[in-house]
């Protein structure tokens, strides 16, 4: 294989006669490898493993001094340097100026050579000055250039940016100030907010706002809701718990749990909800859509289990009609009988009983229907229907109050 050199005009070739050498490119070090490239200046070329470059390329300072071999050996950071590039591809060197000075024949008397001396001296004085001057212009041009360029003038718009709303937040905080102070002198503080709430509010947003401001600067756990608020929040939980919790990321409301510990208070045990009832006669008197409902009651399977109730001191999961029927101690209740009240005209429902039974009968289930339907009647609700499924103790029950199936 015949191994020529890659330098731009070298046509030395390989040959046992030829006393030039050639080297591979050190592929193992990049960075050198780089350096090679760029000294030997061709466009868009890569070496490969078999290009070489001959040592007519390289300075007897780049080889080591290891005697009188013939082959020598390149110093680990040598770079080549020797080529014969045409004149576009050379490197130009600008001229530079030489100043000469005059020396005076030995016959010129004493005057002459003193002028002499003296505008050789101003010469050489005056030169450095002048290429201070322009030395100091250049630079002054470059700083201009440099000023305007284009991340300058991106810097200069956003500090100008930045000033203006440093401006406006000042003159936006000193404007509340003398607000504050304005609303000071008119007595518009929160001294007398109460009386001007409540002249123009009332009802539930006026206790809602109350609430709001009597709280806000309070800790949770420290919070106190009056019995209107209470009321409101225990109706809200109860149509909705999402609007619940919607409701309070905007207003301070009781926490879901505070709630549940509230309905703890009340008598839930079985049979009439003489509590709920109370408060269907008080929300009759103010929404008149409550006095006119259906009434639905259904058996719902539940697990047979006794268990130990620490709260009443006694065993839990025996049948239990509320003390209003003498029970069986040993009867295991499977399902509970539920009583409920369905608005006509809104969304409103509400249970109003419910039982622990097991299999009750249908002399007894009519006695508690009927007694439900009065004592709705007492607290001012009329029951216009009574749903509930077709089972043949339901069926049986509404036989004996005197309905009459049909189909």
């Amino acid at each position: 294989m015949v191994i020529n050199c890659v330098a731009f005009g070298c046509n030395n070739l390989a040959d046992k006669r030829s006393v030039v050498q050639f080297h591979g490119f050190p592929f193992k070090r990049p960075l050198l490898l780089k350096e090679w490239i760029k000294a030997i200046r061709r466009d868009n070329w890569q070496p490969t493993k078999f290009s070489k470059l001959c040592s007519d390329h390289f300075l007897t300072s780049d080889y080591e001094d290891i005697g009188e071999k013939i082959y020598r050996r390149l110093k680990e950071s040598a770079i080549p340097s020797v080529f014969k590039f045409p004149q576009h591809l050379q490197k130009k060197i600008a001229p530079r100026r030489v100043l000469k000075r005059c020396l005076p024949n030995d016959t010129v008397g004493e005057n002459n050579l003193n002028e002499d001396l003296n505008e050789s001296r101003l010469l050489s004085v005056q030169t450095p000055m002048i290429q201070e001057e322009e030395t100091q212009i250049s630079v002054g041009s470059q700083t201009d250039k440099m000023v305007e360029s284009p991340t300058k003038i991106m810097l200069r718009k956003k500090i100008k940016v930045l000033n203006q709303k440093v401006r406006r937040k000042v003159t936006k905080i000193s404007t509340l100030n003398e607000l504050v102070q304005e609303l000071k002198q008119n007595n518009c503080t929160t001294d007398n907010l109460t009386s001007v709430m409540e002249n123009y509010f009332e009802g539930i947003p006026l206790e809602c706002l109350l609430n709001q401001h009597r709280n806000e600067s309070t800790a949770s756990s420290h919070r106190r809701y009056s019995e209107k608020m209470k009321e409101f929040a225990l109706t809200l939980y109860f149509y909705s718990v999402k609007a619940y919790s919607f409701v309070r990321n905007h207003f301070i409301l009781p926490n879901p749990r505070t709630l549940r510990s509230w309905l703890s208070t009340f008598n839930c045990k079985p049979g009439f909800l003489y509590e709920v009832l109370e408060f269907l006669k008080k929300e009759c008197e103010v929404k008149p859509y409550i006095k006119d409902c259906a009434l639905i009651f259904d058996a719902i399977s539940i697990r047979q289990r006794i268990s130990w109730d620490e709260k009443e001191g006694k065993y839990s999961g025996y049948c239990d009609y509320g003390g209003i029927v003498p029970t069986n101690t040993e009867d295991i209740a499977s399902e509970a009988l539920l009583f409920q009240i369905v608005s006509y005209e809104n969304h409103f429902k509400c249970p109003v009983a419910y039982f622990i039974t097991n299999k009750l009968s249908a002399e007894l289930q009519s006695q508690l229907l009927l007694s439900c339907i009065k004592m709705l009647f007492d607290v001012g609700i009329r029951v216009r229907s009574i749903t509930c499924d077709g089972t043949g103790s339901n069926l049986s029950t509404l036989s004996k109050l005197g309905a009459t199936i049909t189909g």
